[in-house]
Order: C-alpha cells, then sequence, then structure tokens
C-alpha cells in the first residue's frame, strides 16, 4: 500500500483511522503509518497533530439549561412570555414603559374626576374663545 502520492481521499481516510485509533487509546498509529512509509514524514506532523489534539481537548457535558435552550431553539419553540422586548433597544424599551405609565395615570385621573389644572401663564387663543 506504500503510494509515492496519496489522494485526497485516501488522506482523509488515513487521519480518519489515525484519529479513531488515538480516540480509542490504541497505541498501533505507528502501524498505520508503517503502511504508508514513503509518506511517513508527510504523516508524521498530522499524526502528532491529532494525539496532542486528543490529550489537550477535554470533553465537557453542557448543562442542562443550554441544552434545554437549544433544544427549543432547533425546534423552533418560542418563549413564553407576554412581550417579547428583546428585540428593541434598550431607549425604545425605556419609552415604552414611560408611555405605558403616563398613560396609565392619565387614565386614573380622569377617571377619578380631577382636573388637570392649567397654570395661569399659559395663552392659548384657541381655548379663550
Amino acid at each position: 500500500m506504500s503510494h509515492t502520492e496519496l489522494s485526497e481521499v485516501e488522506l482523509q481516510n488515513l487521519l480518519d483511522a489515525i484519529t479513531q485509533r488515538v480516540v480509542c487509546d490504541q497505541e498501533a498509529v505507528e502501524g498505520i503509518l508503517r503502511h504508508y512509509e514513503a509518506n511517513h514524514e508527510k504523516l508524521a506532523p498530522y499524526a502528532r497533530l491529532i494525539a496532542h489534539l486528543h490529550e489537550v481537548l477535554v470533553p465537557q457535558q453542557p448543562t442542562s439549561t443550554f441544552t434545554h435552550d437549544l433544544k427549543r431553539e432547533l425546534i423552533g419553540q418560542q418563549q413564553r412570555s407576554l412581550f417579547n422586548w428583546g428585540g428593541f433597544p434598550i431607549r425604545a424599551q425605556i419609552a415604552a414603559v414611560a408611555a405605558i405609565v403616563a398613560g396609565f395615570i392619565l387614565l386614573l385621573r380622569r377617571r377619578s374626576g380631577a382636573e388637570i389644572e392649567m397654570p395661569d401663564s399659559l395663552d392659548i387663543p384657541a381655548l379663550q374663545q
């Protein structure tokens, strides 16, 4: 099996085999490389890189919150909230809350029968007729 030059597919298959051996904790990587002695110099850096990455990269378990959020995002479920404020800038959110509060206050004042007092210094010709 010693070819002078590996095709792209053969190289990918060889690197996959080396990766599988390293992941399965088998020390037979050198045995695989012996079959490709003509390309040993080309393949050795890849084998070292695969082994080093296997040592350095530690598998992590995702948190349950992350898993739940990812599942909801992937299947397209909406968050259960009355309003979706996330798409608005903070200034627009503050303005909307202020408008709601002001409207509520005006509504309460109108229902309670209290009149809005106008200052005497205002001259409004349309209202004086």
